[in-house]
């Protein structure tokens, strides 16, 4: 059975995720997401697909990055996928598939939908309790814009710069929606 296309536009933002296999661990220590932060930064340019939020969780990642072309999101996750498994499997001394299928994505098409993923993808360090705080997480948030939310932890309330963190994955400003 052939598989649906994946709908992708270019210049229009997407939510992408990539689950583990089983939902198993894909990074075991700081490390292994040190050399999957450099295969994607490396993938992203090469793709020509700027990341605007990204988190690693232990067995999943998140981002939202805008790609050039229809095909430049499959080439930019592609590269480190199968960079990375085969550098994660040899120096864990295992064997076989790391990541549950292809990733899964969601185009971004307004300002409010790309704030909420942006949030989201900051947040799921913190509602994960990797950290206490957006700011605590090892990897930039979202190029160094914090969201703040409201009491109920539902909504964001205020855009603010904080520390000036920039991406090492791509210094690009969010899309203009």
């Amino acid at each position: 059975m052939a598989r649906w296309q994946r709908l992708t536009a270019p210049g229009i933002p997407m939510h992408v995720t990539h689950r583990g296999n089983n939902r198993t661990h894909t990074f075991l220590c700081e490390h292994d997401f040190a050399q999957y932060r450099a295969f994607l930064h490396t993938a992203s340019a090469s793709a020509g697909c700027a990341i605007h939020a990204y988190a690693s969780m232990t067995n999943h990642e998140h981002l939202v990055a805008t790609p050039q072309t229809t095909t430049r999101a499959s080439q930019m996750m592609q590269c480190p996928g199968r960079l990375y498994v085969r550098y994660f499997n040899a120096r864990h001394q295992r064997a076989g598939t790391l990541w549950e299928g292809r990733f899964k994505s969601a185009l971004v098409d307004s300002a409010a939908y790309y704030l909420s993923c942006s949030c989201s993808v900051d947040l799921n360090p913190v509602r994960a309790g990797m950290v206490s705080a957006p700011g605590e997480y090892g990897v930039p948030i979202t190029n160094g814009v914090w969201i703040e939310r409201d009491a109920g932890g539902d909504r964001p309330v205020v855009l603010h710069s904080a520390r000036a963190r920039r991406s090492t994955v791509s210094s690009a400003r969010p899309p203009e929606l």
